[in-house]
């Protein structure tokens, strides 16, 4: 179901679209960072108040994307893109415990999914030079977090019982984003690829997001309509929320890593 909306989008641009890329692959990235809480539980004095602090291994998470540019005069091109973020692991978790500060291992997993639809167009282009795209991305963000203190103290003992009835923290939540849209491409026609770099940015008194992207497009030729697409290319988002733009959740977390997919070109 989550796919859904940028199915009907494809196939709505079709109808329109004079040249359109669509392209699915992996992105190999973990996370690392810090979420902040407050969690609360009077049995014995134990407050998970703090600090989760995540270092996860690299995964590969899945995307897809589509870009259409748009024959109509005055409207803008379009672009696409989906990402499952899902990563797990042990992190570290700050707690009060009979009004000792401690710090204890925690089992956290936490999944993040964007859909992001960009309007843009192209403000320069000519080709001798990079040219240049400009626009506006909506993004709808979901996001589920759990993290359990469980069975994952090493010391046994009466300190373990009172870590243990720390409740486990969930938390879940959607967020519709606006976010600046920038891309520089540039064709190497002796060696039929493109070169780009785009981003995603959002900055508020209090929080910071970006998607940034250094990529590279080769180009085969089936006939003169399609065409396949192979890309690879270096990721990085950035996710900091806090002060009045967080819910319950104050984050800082990076993704970062490569990735590569395949597509067709029509």
């Amino acid at each position: 179901m989550k796919l859904l909306p940028l199915l009907s989008l494809l196939t709505f641009q079709v109808l329109y679209a004079q040249s359109f890329v669509v392209t699915a692959g992996a992105f190999n990235s973990g996370s690392e960072g810090t979420l902040q809480y407050t969690q609360e539980n009077s049995t014995w004095n134990v407050n998970g108040t703090g600090v989760d602090t995540l270092n996860y291994l690299a995964q590969p998470q899945f995307y897809m994307a589509g870009d259409f540019e748009i024959t109509q005069a005055y409207l803008p091109h379009l672009k696409a893109d989906y990402i499952h973020l899902s990563t797990s692991g042990v992190s570290t978790k700050d707690v009060e415990i009979l009004g000792a500060d401690l710090s204890v291992n925690a089992n956290s997993e936490l999944e993040i999914t964007n859909l992001d639809l960009a309007g843009y167009y192209t403000i320069f282009e000519h080709k001798n030079y990079p040219s240049f795209d400009l626009g506006l991305t909506v993004r709808y963000m979901t996001y589920n977090y759990k993290v359990s203190t469980k069975d994952t103290y090493e010391t046994s003992g009466f300190l373990k019982t009172i870590v243990n009835l720390i409740p486990d923290y969930t938390e879940s939540g959607y967020a519709f984003l606006p976010m600046l849209y920038s891309r520089l491409r540039y064709d190497l026609p002796f060696l039929d690829m493109t070169v780009s770099a785009d981003s995603k940015l959002l900055m508020t008194a209090d929080s910071t997001l970006y998607d940034n992207r250094i990529q590279a497009d080769i180009v085969v030729e089936f006939n003169d309509v399609l065409m396949a697409v192979f890309e690879v290319g270096y990721r990085a988002q950035y996710y900091k929320l806090s002060g009045a733009d967080s819910d319950s959740v104050e984050t800082d977390l990076s993704y970062k890593g490569p990735y590569a997919g395949v597509g067709l070109h029509f």
